[in-house]
């Protein structure tokens, strides 16, 4: 989707675009090709984008200083047990938390009804997403 501008309506211009018929197919198409389809594309990452973006962040780089840091300088097992902490909250919270939230904004930002618009001079049934500007 690209935004193309705005349109005012006023209950004048709504009464002309039902008197002549709404869009022709031709003008809508025309609108579609410029403008794209009217729906929101939500991006979910995949496993390993997602795991690489949750120990980027951080909190998570400076823990892992501190982890690397016992287990060079200091008691070995406690840097294995803070790693092991680290790495098992990030995977969790990555793979179980953000991820499906992703998935469930991405299916709520995809609307899949049909609706009726007044194009030709005939009301047709289409998908909410073919809806463009201008339609009645």
């Amino acid at each position: 989707f690209q935004p193309t501008g705005t349109a005012e309506f006023t209950a004048l211009g709504s009464h002309q675009a039902i008197e002549r018929g709404g869009l022709s197919e031709a003008e809508a198409e025309e609108t579609m090709a410029r403008s794209g389809k009217n729906e929101i594309n939500v991006h979910v990452p995949g496993i390993f984008e997602a795991l690489l973006t949750e120990f980027a962040d951080i909190p998570y780089v400076f823990n892992s200083m501190g982890t690397w840091a016992y287990m060079i300088f200091s008691t070995w097992n406690v840097g294995i047990f803070w790693l092991l902490i680290t790495l098992s909250a990030g995977i969790f919270r990555s793979l179980f938390i953000v991820r499906p939230n992703q998935k469930q904004i991405r299916s709520l930002a995809q609307l899949h009804t049909h609706c009726k618009v007044l194009r030709d001079g005939k009301w047709k049934r289409i998908e909410a997403a073919d809806i463009v500007l201008g339609d009645v």
